[in-house]
């Protein structure tokens, strides 16, 4: 699924997340500049970094980089709690669709030279994944709409 080392992945999501420097004050994780520097052999990131580098940045990169190795998909569940139980579904189900046109487009446009290469490839599974992710909260809303049977 992703193309990005363990490494790479925790870099970028501290990246997108304010920085390697703010991260390491957040998590209290020391030398995290030189545990993401690929030059520095010294100092390797613990399994215990990268649970608080998740913990923090909420990293969908570092979550794609474990998946790709076991060829596995995760899917965000904490937009499913605390849903409003109202009208407002046909949200989700808007969101699903929309999904469901992304992918489509992505696969349209990845087969056009009649090659998937690996880049195309971790974005349909990326994309793939937020699908299952919208249809399980359209699945969660309608639950919340269930009638409950005493029997």
């Amino acid at each position: 699924m992703s193309v990005l080392t363990l490494k790479q992945a925790c870099r970028e999501a501290c990246a997108n997340r304010g920085g390697i420097e703010q991260v390491a004050r957040l998590t209290g994780i020391r030398s995290l500049q030189q545990k993401l520097n690929d030059g520095c052999e010294r100092n390797k990131l613990s399994s215990e970094d990268i649970d608080s580098i998740i913990q923090v940045t909420r990293g969908h990169e570092v979550l794609d980089a474990l998946c790709s190795r076991v060829d596995a998909a995760w899917v965000d569940m904490s937009g499913l709690r605390n849903l409003a139980c109202d009208s407002s579904m046909l949200d989700n189900v808007t969101d699903l669709v929309t999904r469901m046109g992304a992918l489509t487009r992505k696969v349209q446009l990845s087969l056009a030279d009649g090659v998937v290469d690996e880049a195309e490839m971790a974005d349909l599974e990326k994309l793939a994944q937020r699908l299952m992710g919208s249809s399980l909260a359209v699945v969660e809303r309608s639950r919340q709409f269930m009638a409950v049977t005493n029997a």
